[in-house]
């Protein structure tokens, strides 16, 4: 009877265990910060697991590697889109894209630290975790939908932004649409550079990872 009691005591502390991992802090965020690894914003290892044991930062990691390409374009974008603002002047269209690629500079640098932060905070929180009961309600899949209902609304958003330009480069140039389109969208990069369809599928999907940490 003593043992049954016992081990009806252990199986509730290993499901209490269970619900706390799937609804704890690292649960129920790593659905998002794995959204911004898988799109070279955040290098961080062991967002896939289901637990925090493995959450590591270390720049031996292949996701650092790709945060630092990223890093780079989004450098290169800065320094063009400014150079573009000094020589041709203040103006809304200018103002725009210079503030725009600053802020995301801004903010893929603090996304740095935050992954160099990020270990230490989840330790912290889950130390707290552990004194409390756990939630009766599993947040981990109610932040799972958010985020991708924020995504998907971002990727929608963001089509629907190319589609227009394409439609207006398709008005103005028929024979060559892909070309009007990024120089007429990007001149900062294309009246300095020649034109060629990778360097625009490259930048395009630099802008579309930016569009989703703003």
């Amino acid at each position: 009877m003593a043992s049954k009691l016992f081990l009806n005591t252990l199986n509730m502390e290993n499901r209490r265990f269970n619900k706390r991992e799937m609804c704890g802090f690292h649960g129920t965020v790593r659905g998002t910060l794995l959204c911004s690894r898988v799109m070279g914003l955040l290098p961080l290892s062991g967002l896939t697991c289901p637990t925090s044991h493995k959450l590591r930062f270390t720049l031996r990691s292949p996701y650092t590697m790709f945060y630092a390409i990223s890093l780079f374009g989004q450098v290169l974008m800065f320094i063009m889109t400014f150079c573009w603002v000094v020589l041709n002047g203040i103006s809304l269209a200018n103002m725009t894209n210079s503030i725009f690629n600053t802020s995301s500079l801004v903010s893929v640098l603090i996304l740095m630290h935050i992954g160099r932060c990020w270990p230490a905070l989840v330790a912290k929180v889950e130390s707290i975790e552990c004194k409390l009961p756990p939630f009766t309600r599993n947040v981990g899949v109610m932040s799972n939908i958010t985020t991708i209902f924020i995504f998907t609304a971002a990727v929608v958003e963001h089509l629907l932004s190319v589609y227009y330009g394409l439609k207006v480069a398709c008005a103005c140039d028929i024979n060559n649409v892909g070309e009007t389109y990024f120089r007429f969208s990007m001149p900062w990069i294309f009246d300095y550079t020649p034109y060629a369809a990778w360097k625009g599928a490259l930048i395009e999907v630099q802008l579309f990872s930016l569009n989703k940490i703003r």
